[in-house]
């Protein structure tokens, strides 16, 4: 039989959505109060254990993360004292708070990165700049694809203090998740909650980090064991070819389009050789399975795009230039020359592809 519920948000005397630094300045004062040391009883003894314990779980993440989840069940039977109503209020829309976290997810789904930040609320943009966000979603989607997602509004808490500022509304959002996991080779569900908070008339999610090394760190040495996999080919987003082995894949791709009129597109990116490293792990992430890429020089990486039309081609070198942006390695801009296949053979494509006009986004 689970142990009796007991509310360590209340106990502490802080909000489920205190930062991690309010919480131990909270579990100090009480602590200081109700020390055996300092007052004498057995009811102060007991007081104590229950602050230690509430302290325990709530200063791990892991664990306060697991806590959270059985609060936020707990409030919808109004066993938590944060819990508001709005019986008396007009109601408040929820479509809204479902449409920003729907963006939220498909954004990250398609590795949009900059467009997933935007969903972000102004206090994590002030911990979290969008270089590290960047960094960190693309280490996660190198050890996890987001297949498919649902999220439902599951409770309002008002007038919610978030790193000194008040918010008049706070949304607690459940989010369902279906994911393959590159580590374990299967597919997962997972279930976690998100809150939202409504700033300058727009809602916004709060992720509630005040650093990411610690999450990068972690993922990075993930991503490294799946990099060491012998079926390393499959996992990551494309393949990087030598010279010899692309012309030989772009020959299929020439044949195809000879054969049966199957369109593929090509594009030359020319960068800094001192920034191509950085680049080639951006176009990891950023690339299909069925792209392929080559360093043609010191300073050129040439990809092919098969089934791309230059339209589609043209968003694909966009996406990657916003990334690419975000990143202080690559100080020069970088420019791109696209176009689809519409000559006899793959070295009229390559050679014309050469003298297009660049473009710099």
């Amino acid at each position: 039989m689970d142990a009796p519920f007991q509310d360590y948000y209340k106990l502490l005397q802080v909000h489920v959505l205190a930062e991690p630094d309010m919480i131990k300045s909270a579990y100090l004062k009480l602590s200081k109060k109700y020390h055996p040391d300092g007052s004498k009883g057995n009811a102060n003894e007991e007081k104590m254990k229950a602050l230690n314990q509430a302290y325990a779980i709530l200063s791990d993440q892991k664990m306060r993360d697991e806590y959270t989840i059985r609060w936020l069940r707990e409030a919808e039977n109004g066993n938590t004292y944060e819990q508001a109503a709005f019986t008396d209020e007009k109601p408040i829309p929820m479509e809204p708070v479902r449409s920003i976290m729907l963006q939220y997810l498909t954004a990250l789904s398609e590795k949009e990165y900059i467009t997933a930040y935007d969903c972000l609320s102004l206090a994590d943009k002030k911990n979290i700049p969008l270089t590290e966000f960047t960094r960190w979603q693309m280490l996660v989607g190198e050890v996890f694809e987001l297949l498919s997602f649902s999220c439902e509004v599951h409770s309002i808490q008002k007038n919610v203090t978030i790193q000194n500022r008040l918010y008049a509304t706070c949304v607690s959002v459940h989010c369902t998740v279906s994911e393959e996991n590159y580590l374990m080779e299967r597919t997962e569900e997972d279930d976690f909650y998100k809150y939202l908070l409504f700033e300058n008339n727009s809602w916004k999610i709060y992720l509630g980090y005040t650093s990411l090394k610690g999450i990068i760190d972690k993922f990075s040495s993930l991503a490294q064991l799946i990099r060491q996999k012998e079926d390393r080919a499959f996992l990551t987003r494309f393949v990087f070819m030598e010279k010899k082995e692309f012309l030989e894949m772009s020959q299929r791709e020439q044949m195809r389009f000879n054969r049966y009129g199957s369109i593929f597109s090509m594009i030359i990116c020319e960068i800094s050789a001192d920034a191509m490293d950085v680049f080639e792990n951006i176009l990891r992430h950023q690339l299909r399975k069925l792209d392929i890429a080559c360093r043609w020089s010191l300073t050129t990486q040439l990809i092919l795009l098969p089934q791309t039309s230059a339209d589609e081609a043209v968003l694909v070198a966009r996406k990657i230039s916003k990334i690419s942006g975000t990143f202080p390695e690559i100080k020069t801009q970088i420019s791109y020359r696209i176009l689809q296949q519409q000559f006899p053979t793959l070295d009229d494509l390559i050679n014309r592809l050469q003298k297009v006009r660049p473009i710099d986004f």
